[in-house]
């Protein structure tokens, strides 16, 4: 079996999605045997969510699940034990050797959602002893989701993986964010280490508006920052497009490592808790398990610096919400 962060081998995959379970919902996974209520609240909900990855969703459809507090909850162990090892892999690879250990290390997390990245990215840096504490930003549209991310910093730091700060800020749209005078503060990202986007693409139709938030925020960074780009659909036509070599020299980047093309990466995972089996994944219609993450990614780093925001007044820590 192929060796993975959350699937070492088969009792530790179920015990990460247990653990995640108990954390969400309050009981064990055994509770389904014999709590109807539960198990069609929790059906019911996976069943939005499997639709929302389906091209027919809408952009009105898939805010709708995603502002469901029954879906969110679901999403922890229907996809986010799914979403931890791809940002493991490509940090592990293709940021840590390139960067030095300091006593702090920032993050920007864009359209985070739960943040399955961050226990990935954070379990990468600590690994390595790359910092000592980190500290955090998610940006999302949706505003539910703080329940959630708070579950990933507690597992975080069940792990010897320690915060500085870790804030939230909601309300965030990457495709109006240019627009908003907030957000174009020259020093809101000057000191970032690490900007991460994982599976927004695959969510959204409009090259135009990202590329012009990314070109914003490489104008905004540090030398040798990096941009961590990771999706799970056919998104590769835009990653291609992110390696340019006009877009890249404009916006004083370059191409630290990418898989742009031809097949997707692919991680296998073993199994999951029974009780989830004979209830939830029974086989049929969307009710079928994940047995395997697919995704492309590329991985950025500023090299020039290429400013061309003008300066507006900083956003302060009382404008990002839900700081724990």
């Amino acid at each position: 079996m192929e060796q993975t962060l959350i699937d070492n081998c088969e009792v530790e995959n179920k015990q990460f999605i247990e653990n995640i379970f108990q954390k969400v919902y309050g009981v064990s996974t055994e509770a389904l045997n014999t709590d109807e209520a539960l198990r069609s609240k929790i059906r019911t909900a996976v069943n939005k969510l499997r639709e929302v990855h389906k091209n027919t969703a809408t952009e009105d459809f898939i805010k709708a699940v995603y502002g469901d507090p029954d879906c969110r909850a679901a999403y922890m162990f229907v996809y986010y034990p799914y979403h931890v090892e791809p940002a493991y892999r490509v940090v592990s690879e293709h940021v840590v050797p390139r960067m030095q250990p300091k006593p702090i290390i920032k993050i920007e997390c864009f359209a985070g959602g739960p943040c399955p990245e961050i226990l990935g990215t954070a379990k990468a840096l600590f690994e390595n002893n790359l910092c000592e504490k980190l500290s955090i930003n998610v940006y999302d549209y949706e505003n539910g989701w703080f329940d959630q991310q708070r579950i990933t910093a507690k597992i975080c730091n069940e792990q010897k993986i320690f915060f500085k700060e870790f804030h939230s800020c909601q309300d965030y749209d990457i495709r109006t964010a240019t627009a908003e005078e907030k957000y174009l503060n020259v020093k809101m990202y000057a000191d970032t280490d690490i900007f991460l986007v994982q599976n927004y693409l695959s969510h959204s139709d409009n090259d135009e508006n990202f590329f012009r938030w990314l070109s914003m925020l490489a104008g905004k960074a540090k030398q040798n920052a990096f941009f961590v780009f990771i999706d799970f659909k056919n998104t590769w036509s835009t990653f291609q497009k992110m390696c340019d070599d006009d877009f890249l020299s404009k916006n004083g980047l370059s191409v630290v490592s990418s898989h742009v093309s031809g097949y997707a990466l692919k991680i296998k995972f073993g199994f999951i808790p029974v009780a989830l089996f004979k209830n939830i994944f029974t086989g049929e219609g969307n009710f079928v398990r994940k047995y395997k993450t697919e995704y492309y990614f590329v991985v950025l780093k500023k090299s020039l610096r290429v400013s061309v925001f003008k300066e507006f007044s900083c956003l302060s820590d009382d404008d990002l919400e839900g700081c724990w």
